[in-house]
């Protein structure tokens, strides 16, 4: 079977849930280079180097964009897919931390705003926050990673799925 450019598969541990080129945001086609991007800047902080976190202000804006509703509005209510960005962060977190898996919509929902606030933090303060909390800025570090590993995933075509997945 042959696919077009326009038709992605969302493939996570046996999972696979269709997007479309048309109708997913640009912020998600970035989302991997940013979250990886991100996690250095945060290494940086925890190395004591003085940088302007760039990424890290991108990504939160992504996250919120894509987990933080408008007043009124639905959480996810971004095209690229209720399914797909929930399925992505809850893998990413499950991934930077496996003692604490996340099951449910909700659960997802509420790490994703613990996350958002505690990366505004060190954005806002990254000096306080190395000192303070260096283990969480490393936690920090391991989502970025992981996000960028799923979403990279993610973004695999029909074509590279293994032959059982097809």
């Amino acid at each position: 079977m042959t696919c077009t450019s326009t038709n992605l598969s969302v493939v996570a541990e046996g999972m696979s849930v269709a997007t479309d080129d048309a109708t997913r945001p640009k912020s998600i086609d970035r989302l991997a280079s940013v979250a990886s991007r991100a996690a250095i800047e945060l290494d940086d902080i925890v190395q004591g180097r003085n940088i302007e976190p760039i990424a890290i202000r991108r990504l939160i804006d992504i996250l919120k964009s894509e987990f933080v509703p408008e007043e009124g509005g639905h959480p996810l209510r971004r095209r690229w897919g209720k399914s797909s960005a929930l399925l992505v962060m809850r893998r990413a977190i499950d991934d930077s931390n496996p003692g604490s898996p996340v099951a449910y919509r909700d659960d997802v929902l509420q790490k994703t705003t613990e996350i958002l606030d505690s990366l505004t933090r060190v954005v806002q303060e990254p000096k306080v926050a190395r000192e303070s909390s260096p283990s969480e800025i490393t936690k920090l570090q391991a989502l970025c990673i992981a996000l960028s590993k799923r979403v990279s995933a993610a973004a695999m075509t029909h074509e590279d799925e293994p032959p059982s997945k097809r």
